[in-house]
């Protein structure tokens, strides 16, 4: 669990909604330049309001719409590395998702759709503020418009992966009604905007180690150059990829390496550490994560707990499939660090015994051990902390763009992070015994059904077991453009599921609206 809350903004946020309607319907209470119009600029005065603003942004990365809740389970069940358990006969609105039959109206959809336009309005409200706040620190004035930038860019690529570029494209807080109906983005927009914003971002922020302590979990350069070198790569933009990611890389915005033990990119303990570049901080005690749809109620638990079988009742929605197990090569100890499985971790029960994978799964059924501590649950609550941009992430993302460049040592890359599996810990003294990935294509072994034999199958391949159930297979699987090979769901739709359908309520009050493809 981290020491200091980095997103107290379910409060703050509230506070402020308060103070807007406040003084909105009371105009005496507050000095207002325009009594008609929805926002004002009387809240935003101090520093410390700048603070809340950029707060307030980052809450919805917490709700249950992102990484709170459903996107773990949008991501990972709609690819082929989990599948749905029989206990999600209580989470019954994720079955259409996983077989692509959900329509506008699905509660998946509705809460993807709210939380991460709630983010991107609050980013929006602090562009709009910051800018006109007299600052004694020009320092901090920077550093938190470049978290705003940052954040509203964060949201946005989310969206657009998850619905389709064709959402609207708002950078301002709503001035008056007219406002509350906008249309479709026209294409190429949506993504050019994220590019500036992130690297606006990159400008404005700090590097991680000029953070104070307290800071940690903030948005950093490294952590906005990241994200641009992730778009740029999903945008097939190879050179401009290649070369923030390089930067990186030659620790230009910091010093980032790879955890000794792969482990502790997963668990409550050492979080925020040397191969985090962005990190969702998430603490106990500040809510019941069942209230859904408050900042309030998720202004700090997960419920990924519920990805893995440590929880109340031995509760799980989703679980690794087959497929996921199978692609671990034989001695890739990522696979016990990732899942539960035969031979693999104990599990200390709810009477406190530690029990093995035999003594708690049937045969054919496994566990994300990843985001888990190994130990039963009062409540499916988290404390741990998402690590949703890693250093390692980013060494595969370079050797990618190496690869399609047809330049450089891509292979050097990939076995910086392979190497780690063989490396020894606590758990495992004697370490892995996995090749490197020259020796790996000699091989040229069949995994899957897939041939590992050149360096396009596999970067495939290493990103797969390198990132299981880390919610990024199912976007790598569409802008690879292989989506449609791979998916044996009888609703898969080429060219139609890849996407979300824009939520119903929304197209139905909003003329401006068209609906996308899936809808």
């Amino acid at each position: 669990m981290t020491n200091s809350i980095v997103y107290p903004a379910s409060f703050t946020s509230t506070i402020l909604l308060l103070l807007l309607f406040i003084a909105s319907c009371e105009k005496d209470l507050l000095e207002m330049s325009n009594p008609n119009s929805l926002i004002t600029t009387s809240f935003y005065q101090t520093e410390e309001d700048a603070v809340h603003a950029a707060n307030a942004a980052y809450s919805a990365i917490q709700r249950e719409g992102f990484h709170g809740y459903y996107f773990a389970f949008t991501q990972t069940i709609r690819s082929d590395e989990a599948q749905l358990t029989s206990k999600t006969v209580g989470a019954s609105e994720l079955i259409p998702i996983n077989s692509f039959t959900a329509t506008g109206d699905n509660e998946t959809v509705a809460v993807h759709w709210r939380d991460m336009w709630n983010g991107v309005w609050k980013s929006n409200l602090a562009i709009y503020a910051i800018p006109n706040i007299e600052f004694e620190d020009q320092l901090l004035k920077d550093r938190l418009l470049g978290e705003a930038k940052f954040l509203r860019a964060f949201y946005y690529f989310h969206l657009v992966l998850l619905f389709g570029d064709e959402i609207p494209l708002i950078l301002e807080p709503p001035a008056n009604s007219d406002d509350f109906f906008p249309s479709n983005a026209n294409e190429g927009e949506i993504y050019n905007q994220i590019i500036e914003d992130f690297q606006e971002a990159e400008r404005l922020l700090l590097n991680k180690q000029e953070l104070d302590t307290k800071d940690l979990g903030r948005a950093t350069k490294g952590a906005a150059a990241a994200y641009l070198g992730k778009v740029y790569l999903f945008q097939k933009e190879w050179e401009e990829a290649a070369t923030v990611l390089k930067r990186i890389i030659d620790k230009e915005y910091g010093n980032y390496s790879l955890c000794s033990n792969y482990r502790d990119n997963h668990t409550s303990f050492n979080e925020n550490n040397i191969e985090s570049i962005f990190e969702i901080q998430f603490s106990l005690g500040y809510g019941n994560v069942w209230g859904y749809g408050t900042d309030i109620s998720w202004g700090g638990e997960s419920h990924n707990r519920e990805r893995g079988m440590t929880s109340i009742l031995h509760w799980w929605n989703a679980m690794p499939t087959q497929k996921t197990i199978d692609e671990f090569e034989e001695g890739d100890l990522r696979k016990y660090y990732s899942c539960y499985v035969p031979n693999g971790a104990l599990y200390k029960n709810e009477a406190g015994i530690w029990k093995t994978y035999e003594e708690l799964y049937d045969s054919g059924q496994y566990g994300w051990r990843k985001y888990s501590d190994d130990v039963f649950g009062e409540t499916t609550d988290s404390d741990i902390n998402i690590r949703v941009m890693r250093y390692a992430d980013v060494l595969l993302m370079y050797a990618e763009a190496l690869i399609v460049l047809n330049t450089g040592d891509p292979a050097q890359y990939i076995n910086m992070v392979r190497a780690r599996s063989n490396l020894p810990t606590d758990e495992f003294p004697e370490g892995g015994s996995i090749p490197t990935v020259q020796e790996l294509i000699a091989q040229a072994p069949v995994i899957n059904g897939i041939r590992i034999f050149d360096l396009t199958t596999a970067i495939r391949h290493e990103r797969f077991v390198e990132l299981a159930g880390e919610s990024h297979r199912w976007d790598d699987l569409v802008r690879w453009g292989i989506a449609s090979e791979i998916i044996t769901a009888p609703g898969f739709r080429v060219g139609v599921s890849e996407i979300l359908p824009f939520y119903q309520g929304d197209l139905d009050t909003n003329p401006n609206l068209n609906p996308n493809i899936a809808n």
